[in-house]
């Protein structure tokens, strides 16, 4: 049976989670697809802002700031291109959905869910997303049917979520060798959205840039853990290093002499 709201509020809560999800190979598509632009336009035609969330309570773990949602309003959060991100709506009080757009596009959104997100369950949305794009995600929370009204709490969680993997050799080491490191989601060059985190970054003793050179071991051989930051997540990685090789001091060249004559056979003269 429907229902007619005038407004959306969204209470944004902490929602502190231990649990890592992989489902971010591909983007939730569950549902009817919310993709009409926001209601409530300003004079100038750009729908109203809400606010921007932030997935920096820590890896894997939801964040959100406490506001009012409006009708025709949304809310931005800045991503990484290949990072993992979940947004939700588990604990609302209403049937919601959630549409993710691009940047400023307000059609044909690129992941949205309907009822029964991934995380959520019942009648409420969550989308795990995989951006292929560095810029912001623009979110919608609507009510069911994308209806943009609604008078009930929304609870409304974003964070990033752990893809990170370093594909470089792990294979040991002599020092002095060096080695180009690698990993995915792959650093990004370009400019980062304020608020994204890191642009992916290698750090350790040796590592200098995306080069590591190995270091001279404190014994025989000695572990050497690289960590690479992408977003607010991070991944390590041990390499063993052997301590290089030495050529023994045997001193200068040595001329060795016997020191025992050859024996020669003499014949002796007697007289009786």
């Amino acid at each position: 049976m429907k229902r007619i709201f005038t407004a959306i509020v969204v209470v944004f809560s902490f929602v502190y989670s231990q649990n890592l999800f992989g489902q971010c190979g591909t983007n939730t598509q569950s549902g009817t697809v919310c993709n009409r632009a926001p209601n409530g336009n300003s004079p100038s035609g750009i729908p109203y802002l809400y606010g921007t969330l932030l997935p920096n309570a820590g890896c894997g773990v939801f964040n959100a700031t406490p506001n009012n949602f409006g009708p025709g309003q949304y809310f931005q959060m800045p991503v990484l291109a290949g990072g993992c991100y979940s947004v939700s709506t588990c604990g609302s009080s209403i049937d919601t959905q959630l549409s993710c757009f691009q940047g400023t596009a307000t059609t044909s959104p690129f992941a949205y869910n309907d009822d029964n997100g991934p995380i959520c369950g019942g009648l409420q949305a969550s989308v795990d997303i995989t951006p292929s794009f560095t810029d912001y995600t623009r979110v919608q929370v609507r009510e069911y049917n994308c209806q943009v009204g609604g008078s009930a709490s929304v609870t409304v969680n974003v964070r990033q979520n752990n893809n990170l993997n370093i594909t470089s050799a792990a294979t040991a080491m002599c020092e002095g060798q060096t080695r180009t490191l690698a990993a995915t989601p792959a650093s990004i060059s370009g400019t980062l959205i304020a608020g994204s985190g890191d642009r992916g970054t290698f750090i350790g003793a040796g590592v200098s840039g995306t080069t590591f050179t190995a270091p001279t071991p404190s014994g025989a051989s000695q572990t050497f853990t690289i960590t690479y930051t992408f977003g607010y997540c991070t991944t390590t990685q041990n390499i063993l290093v052997h301590r290089a090789p030495t050529t023994a001091a045997a001193g200068p060249n040595q001329n060795h002499y016997c020191p025992i004559k050859p024996f020669t056979d003499r014949k002796k003269s007697f007289s009786a």
